[in-house]
């Protein structure tokens, strides 16, 4: 074989191989190309994706902020409402049924000054304090503790059986027995009942009432202001 032809074989072979080297070397090109086109339109669709997901659920939470602020507002307007009625109730069953405790103080009292009204004016007096306490009671006990309301109850009964035992023996006590004077033992008791169970009795109500409008002070606060 001629040094021409070899040359000429040698030629071509290489750019055979050239030629294949650039081929295969555009395509790699090519394909890092294309990836990276490629994961940079996903890296943008992915963050484009994110920024909505985020913006979405900035919106979504701060919506529920929204309704669970709107929520806690309308429970602090219906509870202070409920707080107003169970004050008004507090303070007004104290008044009426401080005032039958007052009526039926008078009526069995010892001390008869002269001008009072007589015993039955006074019994009447009691009973009207009574319905008028009843009146009002009644219906807004539901505003009140359980524990608080057979407090109440317990009182007022106590109170309406020294009035109605006052009124048996006492009272009319002459009228039902061969005695011409009153029974003085029910008056003692009556008196009793008024001046040493009564006290406490109002004493532990007025605690009750205390709790439930938030005044009762603080034990450790007493003791350290004494």
């Amino acid at each position: 074989m001629s040094d021409f032809l070899q040359f000429l074989i040698a030629s071509v072979s290489v750019s055979v191989f050239l030629s294949g080297l650039l081929v295969w070397l555009f395509r790699t090109w090519i394909s890092e190309r294309l990836k990276n086109a490629i994961k940079h339109e996903y890296d943008q669709k992915l963050e484009t994706h994110k920024a909505q997901l985020k913006s979405e659920s900035d919106i979504t939470v701060e919506h529920l902020k929204a309704q669970l602020q709107i929520a806690a507002a309308e429970r602090n307007v219906r509870f202070s409402k409920v707080f107003e009625e169970i004050a008004e109730t507090v303070a007004q069953t104290y008044a009426k049924l401080l005032a039958f405790h007052d009526s039926v103080g008078r009526y069995v009292s010892f001390i008869e000054w002269a001008g009072d009204p007589p015993k039955e004016e006074r019994r009447k007096q009691a009973g009207e304090k009574l319905q008028e306490f009843l009146s009002y009671y009644k219906p807004r006990r539901l505003f009140l503790p359980a524990d608080t309301v057979k407090l109440i109850e317990g009182f007022y009964k106590g109170l309406y059986d020294i009035s109605i035992n006052f009124m048996i023996g006492v009272e009319r006590g002459a009228d039902y027995s061969d005695k011409k004077s009153p029974d003085s033992d029910t008056w003692i008791k009556a008196h009793k009942y008024m001046t040493e169970e009564v006290p406490p009795l109002l004493e532990k109500l007025e605690n009750d009432f205390r709790q439930i409008l938030g005044t009762t002070s603080n034990k450790k606060d007493v003791e350290r202001s004494g």
